[in-house]
């Protein structure tokens, strides 16, 4: 009997250790990140032209949407799962900062994403999230747009939905020159999952993908 309770004790000493150090490593990536967003903040000031702030504010999301995963992950009680629907809210929260757009927003559903799922579903929603704030609606005018949060067993569908002009007429996702979408394009192959956009009284898009994608096959 002693012995088995002093295995599980060393067991649980084991675990107890690794969670440490992997908190430890989600905070040196945050770290890691931030410095890299702060150069960016720093270059995106020190330039007049609006297309290459742009660029700059863009690069700068991307990176955020990283930092917000280790970010939560390092404070969270459970380092192997991230609640989308806390994790969208900073992350809109971000990026809603760096515009001047009015826009409102509801997110329906809640589900939890591994770390592995949770970085490439961050930077795919930043991109998306993004495009509405620039071009869905008038500058200045008042907007809104809806997420849509469902997964059943080893499957998630998000759905993104806005208010505004709709699609490009004769829209091709691949053909398009946009750097952002190319690399939606490129993440949710990764992802082992597909894209739609669609006009339905604006734009949109349904995400679904498999939880079972491994992004170390890539």
């Amino acid at each position: 009997v002693y012995l088995i309770w002093k295995r599980n004790q060393l067991t649980q000493k084991s675990l107890e250790e690794k969670e440490v150090l992997l908190r430890e490593i989600h905070h040196r990536v945050k770290n890691n990140l931030a410095v890299i967003s702060g150069l960016l903040y720093l270059q995106k000031n020190r330039v007049s032209d609006d297309t290459i702030k742009g660029v700059l504010l863009e690069g700068q999301n991307r990176i955020d949407s990283m930092i917000l995963v280790h970010e939560m992950l390092y404070q969270s009680n459970n380092i192997a799962e991230i609640e989308l629907n806390s994790y969208l809210k900073k992350l809109i929260g971000q990026i809603s900062s760096g515009f001047e757009q009015p826009l409102s927003y509801t997110i329906n559903g809640s589900i939890t994403l591994e770390p592995k799922q949770a970085v490439p579903v961050g930077l795919i929603l930043t991109e998306l999230i993004t495009n509405i704030y620039k071009y869905a609606y008038p500058q200045g005018s008042v907007g809104k747009y809806d997420l849509y949060l469902s997964a059943e067993k080893a499957s998630v569908q998000i759905e993104l939905k806005d208010y505004g002009k709709g699609l490009p007429e004769n829209f091709d996702m691949s053909k398009s020159k946009s750097l952002g979408l190319k690399l939606v394009n490129m993440l949710i192959k990764q992802m082992k999952g597909s894209v739609q956009f669609l006009n339905e009284g604006g734009t949109k898009v349904i995400l679904k993908f498999s939880t079972d994608f491994n992004t170390s096959e890539n």
